[in-house]
């Protein structure tokens, strides 16, 4: 059994023993608020989701990358949510996994009881060296994938060079963002730009690419500082694409981690 498979079954079923075989017992699972540690700790987080979904809830799995498995949730209220799952293996089993989107499901309550256990740091120096002194360059230093597309995302989101997109995106692209968001590369800009106001010093770095096919997935985080802490916010972007244009943009922020940030603690520093 895949893993798309196991996770289907057990969303749906119960079937949690197939997904169980998916796992290394000392896999570890991160999420923008922590890390679930041990195959029962992950388990444990999947059952309470699939607790919260819906009876009539329609559950879809799919596996566009080797290492991207992408979860989509449509409640019977019209409502849409999605989840990425990055995977990383030794030998056939899952060792690391890291999920973007990982608050699918979850309360308000537990949503502080979250924040209240993952401590953050404080504003270590600038995000990016030469802030303020030094432009964003005009390539990413992120190498290892499509260099005409790092580059591209790097000047749009670093450079603050939003223009881009209507270069980078076919004028029919479409875009699929947080909070179930969806148009054109119109909306993905205007959506950008008021990330970017909100948090002036914002900066994305790449993690992980994979391309199979005319299907690009990427793994980036977004580093930003706001009510004097410093905030490692998970993104993934799964982009299709003709060349080097853009056609569809599925990206998920996981824009309640920044939503809670204030009540997050800081992080202890020994004296």
């Amino acid at each position: 059994m895949s893993y798309p498979e196991a996770l289907q079954a057990a969303l749906e079923r119960g079937a949690f023993g197939g997904l169980a075989e998916q796992y290394l017992h000392r896999a570890r699972r991160e999420t923008s608020l922590g890390m679930a540690v041990g195959r029962d700790e992950i388990l444990a987080e999947d059952l309470k989701l699939a607790a919260g979904l819906a009876a009539n809830a329609k559950v879809r799995v799919a596996w566009p990358t080797p290492s991207l498995c992408v979860l989509d949730v449509d409640g019977p209220d019209g409502s849409h949510q999605r989840q990425h799952r990055w995977l990383t293996r030794e030998g056939a089993l899952i060792a690391r996994e890291t999920v973007v989107g990982s608050l699918l499901g979850v309360s308000e309550q537990d949503l502080q009881e979250s924040a209240g256990r993952a401590p953050v740091h404080l504003p270590l120096g600038e995000v990016r060296s030469g802030r303020g002194q030094l432009r964003a360059g005009a390539q990413s230093w992120f190498r290892d994938g499509p260099v005409w597309l790092l580059d591209a995302l790097h000047r749009i989101w670093n450079g603050r060079c939003l223009d881009e997109i209507d270069r980078l995106y076919a004028p029919t692209a479409r875009w699929s963002g947080p909070d179930a968001q969806a148009g054109g590369p119109d909306l993905f800009k205007s959506w950008a730009m008021r990330l970017l106001a909100r948090h002036p010093d914002a900066t994305l770095l790449f993690e992980r690419s994979e391309q199979a096919g005319d299907r690009i997935a990427l793994l980036w985080r977004l580093v930003v500082h706001q009510h004097g802490k410093r905030a490692h916010v998970l993104g993934s972007s799964l982009l299709t694409i003709d060349g080097e244009s853009i056609l569809t943009d599925d990206t998920l922020l996981d824009v309640e981690a920044l939503e809670i940030l204030p009540h997050r603690p800081l992080l202890a520093i020994a004296r």
